[in-house]
Order: structure tokens, then sequence, then C-alpha cells
């Protein structure tokens, strides 16, 4: 990579890093916004039930952004693996009537294709811990599969949708994140961070 093109990368990475809390603050505020009238409260449960995934695991894999080829593709895969598999639970259970959700196999595979994704979280995770870098990518994929497993029986309709999604991500959050973290750290357990050369 020549110098200019990796201090433009390193100039793009400070902006998104300046911009990340204001943005999530925001989405938070436009959230509780969003709840307290009712006109909108169904539409903030539906956008916060299939969005969590999808950012939860955009977030895991944002980290490894930098990283070689290799490494990029295996965060990428865990948290496409993960955001895909959850979608697929959650639009078959809630979104009973879409063709695209009806189509899917009664026997496909979400519950295991879910854990592969955290192990391959777990997996990615030591491999940066090799490299010097730090990563909670198991973490934000457990959350994605307590998610997937436990919204779609535990879910709540009308007005009380938005507050059983809050709860649910209270259990993703210790439940899954609990879980994920402790799956990275015991495949850290088995790498040794290499030395700088």
């Amino acid at each position: 990579m020549a110098p200019h093109d990796a201090l433009r990368e390193a100039q793009r990475a400070e902006e998104l890093e300046r911009w990340r809390l204001p943005l999530m603050f925001g989405g938070l505020l436009a959230l509780i916004l969003m709840s307290r009238f009712d006109a909108t409260r169904a539409l903030a449960a539906g956008l916060f039930t299939f969005g969590f995934p999808v950012v939860a695991a955009a977030v895991g894999a944002l980290r490894y952004r930098e990283s070689d080829t290799g490494l990029r593709s295996l965060a990428i895969t865990a948290a496409a693996l993960g955001a895909v598999a959850a979608e697929a639970a959650l639009g078959r259970a809630i979104l009973t009537d879409s063709p695209l959700f009806a189509a899917l196999p009664a026997t496909l595979p979400i519950a295991p294709a879910l854990g592969v994704a955290v192990i391959l979280g777990a997996v990615a995770q030591a491999v940066a811990k090799t490299r010097g870098m730090r990563s909670f990518l198991a973490a934000w994929l457990g959350m994605v599969m307590v998610w997937g497993l436990y919204v779609p029986t535990h879910r709540v309709g009308g007005h009380d949708a938005l507050d059983a999604m809050l709860g649910a991500a209270i259990v993703a959050l210790f439940v899954g994140g609990g879980g994920g973290l402790l799956a990275g750290f015991v495949a850290s357990l088995f790498v040794k961070r290499r030395d700088a050369d």
C-alpha cells in the first residue's frame, strides 16, 4: 500500500471512530422517540427486531477492517453467517406471509449455522490475538445467536412488541454476549501472541 493510501485509510478510520458514539446515541434517541408514539411504536419494534443482528454482526467485524485479507475474510464470513442465519430465523417466525421466507426449507439448519458463526468468531479472535489485535467478535456473534434463537419463540405482538424486544436485547447481551466472550477467551488460550519484528 502506498504511503498516501495508508494515510487516507488512517484518516478514514479516525473519522469513523469520531462518529461512532454520536451515531449510536442518535440511533438510541430515535428508538426512544419512536417508542413514545403509538403510530411509530410497531415500526420501531420491527426495525429493532431485524436490525439488531445486522448491526451487532457489523460492529463485531468492523474491528477487522485493517487486518490482512485472510483474517478479514474470516471475520466477515463469521459475521455474515451469523446475521443471515438470525434474519432467516426471524423472517421464518415473523414474516410468515413473505414468499422469500416461506420458500426456506423447514429443515434449514439455522441453530447450527449460528453456532458455527460464533465458533468462527472465536477463531478469528484467537488469530487476531496472535497479531496483537484485541477483538470481541465472538461476543457480538453470541448476541446475534441468542437473538436469532430467542426472539422467534418469545416475541410479542401489538403495543408490547418493543418492550419484548428490549427484554430480548438484555437476554442476548448477558447470555449470548457472555457465552461468546467465554468462547473467545477459551480460543485465545490456545494461541500465543506473535512477537513484533
